[in-house]
């Protein structure tokens, strides 16, 4: 084979190769567009529905925010559980009482948002209270800002309480107690603000499609019905008393365990009834963007499996956060499009969420420039690519069996 013809074949199959570049932004690329409407001018939120759930890509790749005339608006996906900040506060009373412990705390002057509480106890022990919380901006005139339980088995603590989201000063946090109970001593605590807390988790039209039991974990596969849902927790209903078990809960493309799952988290449900002490946690917090399927993994080591009555899952859909300043588009369905990269997520957390103008986009509409992507010529004849690159492979071992030959023949040549 001449040199000449193995040039002609390597450039060949360089051009026929086909290139990676960066996909192109223009809108005929972009299957489906709604119309935006924009009722003041500022950052907004824009939720997203069934259709676009189930036609843009995964992780949201695809969508873009234009205005009318085709000039694209920074967008940000908000991302459930991870914008919160955490406040410093100072304890300023503690007294204990025959029904329980009230501590105030001070938040100091120009208090910023708060919505959870997290109590730092100094009790190692196993404890199950009831907790009620009251808000003031003097310290003399209270209100009933929220209320939960906290509790601690086995070394695991469970003391965080969520509320309506609150501006005031001042913080009294009463810890009940039952007959024969010690009081609870708290060291310290936090408060947090939970910013992307717009996902309040409702319940989902899901459906059970298997439960199945092995020898150590019961396996259960629950169809969302779409992907791209955001999940906010699961709860596992059982007949069962007294039991305690760790629960794994994943999502996945296929509706079978094949142990390539994605957002896998885990927590405990469990619940006791005896000697007075009463505690049912049948929920773990999820707060991730799952695929179609959920798969949930109870982790039963030698116990028998729980008798399961329902599986309940609650979520929301997504919601983009855009600064409009007039009626715009939302375009999605291109699955070659790539995550754009905006100045607005490096202070998209600065923003409180719960604050925004909430758009409801218009109905879905085909783009009528749309044009489907066309295979290259070499996807679409591979065969083409793998003999040239047979050829050229063979080429160099013929090059290189002709050079043996020659220093075989001529050994003092070099």
């Amino acid at each position: 084979m001449s040199r000449k013809v193995l040039s002609i074949l390597v450039l060949t199959m360089l051009v026929l190769i086909p290139a990676g570049g960066a996909v192109s932004a223009m809108q005929e690329n972009w299957q489906y567009f709604r119309e935006l409407p924009a009722a003041s001018q500022g950052f907004a939120l824009i939720k997203l529905d069934a259709e676009v759930m189930q036609n843009c890509q995964e992780n949201f790749t695809d969508i873009r925010i234009t205005d009318q005339q085709g000039k694209e608006i920074p967008s940000q996906v908000i991302r459930p559980g991870q914008e919160q900040s955490v406040h410093s506060l100072n304890l300023i009373n503690a007294v204990e009482y025959a029904d329980g412990t009230a501590v105030v705390f001070d938040m100091g002057e120009n208090p910023r948002p708060h919505n959870q509480l997290v109590l730092n106890l100094a009790e190692n022990g196993d404890y199950l209270r009831e907790v009620e919380i009251l808000a003031s901006n003097d310290a003399s005139n209270w209100s009933k800002l929220g209320a939960g339980k906290i509790f601690s088995y086995q070394s695991e603590h469970y003391n965080q309480i969520n509320y309506p989201t609150s501006t005031m000063r001042y913080l009294q946090v009463n810890i009940r107690k039952k007959t024969g109970e010690s009081s609870l001593r708290v060291n310290s605590a936090q408060l947090k603000f939970l910013s992307s807390n717009v996902y309040t988790g409702k319940p989902l039209p899901v459906s059970v499609i298997s439960n199945r039991s092995g020898p150590n974990t019961t396996e259960i596969v629950v169809d969302l019905g779409l992907p791209n849902y955001v999940i906010t927790s699961v709860q596992i209903q059982s007949a069962d008393k007294n039991f305690d078990r760790n629960i794994v809960v994943s999502s996945s493309s296929q509706s079978v365990f094949t142990q390539a799952e994605s957002q896998r988290v885990s927590g405990r449900i469990m619940t006791y009834d005896f000697n007075n002490y009463r505690l049912n946690q049948d929920s773990i917090a999820v707060g991730q963007f799952c695929r179609r399927y959920l798969m949930i993994s109870i982790l039963n080591e030698d116990s028998p499996p729980l008798d399961i009555q329902a599986v309940k899952v609650y979520g929301a859909a997504p919601a983009f956060m855009a600064e409009l300043a007039a009626p715009g588009m939302l375009w999605y369905g291109n699955p070659r499009a790539v995550l754009p990269s905006y100045d607005l997520k490096e202070y998209a957390n600065l923003i409180a969420k719960t604050d925004l103008p909430v758009i409801e986009a218009g109905p879905q509409q085909l783009n009528p420039d749309y044009q489907a992507p066309v295979l290259p010529w070499t996807e679409k004849n591979k065969w083409l690519l793998d003999t040239a690159i047979i050829l050229v492979a063979g080429g160099f071992i013929i090059i290189i069996m002709r050079k043996f030959k020659q220093l075989a023949r001529d050994p003092g040549e070099e």
